[in-house]
């Protein structure tokens, strides 16, 4: 896993409980809403935000090199990924 800007702490990165994507989850530390992008060593193919159980909500655009996600100030952010 490489982040782009460093700015929010991975607070898990776990297989979803389905099984079948993986689960990254962000906290933002700070007093504003920040973007950070992620990567892992291979490519993702999809992306999508989802509740702290792991519920869909919507899904995140990928960019070029790196998968950007918004994160609320003093908020936390998971995110559930295929590759």
């Amino acid at each position: 896993l490489t982040l782009q800007h460093g700015s929010a702490i991975v607070s898990a990165i776990k297989p979803a409980d389905n099984g079948n994507a993986g689960i990254i989850r962000f906290w933002n530390p700070t007093d504003t809403p920040i973007t950070e992008g992620f990567k892992l060593d291979r490519p993702i193919k999809t992306a999508e935000l989802c509740n702290l159980n792991e519920e869909s909500k919507e899904p995140v655009t990928l960019g070029e090199e790196f998968v950007p996600v918004t994160i609320a100030a003093r908020g936390l952010c998971t995110v559930r990924f295929t590759w």
